[in-house]
C-alpha cells in the first residue's frame, strides 16, 4: 500500500474498464453510454478513503470485502503484452485483464 500526495492510501492495479464520461453514468447520458461500449486495459489507482474532490467509483473486491472505491486512471495500455511487462517491472500483483 502506498500514500497519495494528500496522504490516502491507494494501491495500483490493472483492469479492464470503460473510460468514464461523467458522473450521470451510462443509463443517464448517451456519451456514457457510448463510452460503456469500449473497453481498455488501463492502470488504476484505487483510493481507500474518500477524498476532497468527485472522483469515478469502482466496484472491488479487496482483502474479502466488496465495496466502492474511488480511483484515478493512471494509464492506459495499447495490449496484454505491454500491461503485463508493465505489471512485472513494477511489481503490480493484482491484474484482471
Amino acid at each position: 500500500m502506498e500514500f497519495s500526495e494528500d496522504d490516502r492510501p491507494y494501491e495500483e492495479i490493472i483492469r479492464v474498464i470503460s473510460p468514464p464520461h461523467c458522473a450521470k453514468g451510462p443509463h443517464g447520458c448517451d456519451a456514457c453510454a457510448e463510452a460503456a461500449k469500449i473497453k481498455v486495459i488501463c492502470l488504476v489507482r484505487v483510493y481507500f478513503d474518500p477524498g476532497q474532490f468527485a472522483r469515478p467509483l469502482m466496484e472491488l473486491s479487496m482483502d474479502g470485502d466488496t465495496s466502492y472505491y474511488e480511483f484515478d486512471v493512471v494509464r492506459r495500455f495499447e495490449n496484454e503484452a505491454e500491461a503485463i511487462k508493465y505489471a512485472l517491472d513494477n511489481g503490480i500483483e493484482d491484474m484482471e485483464i
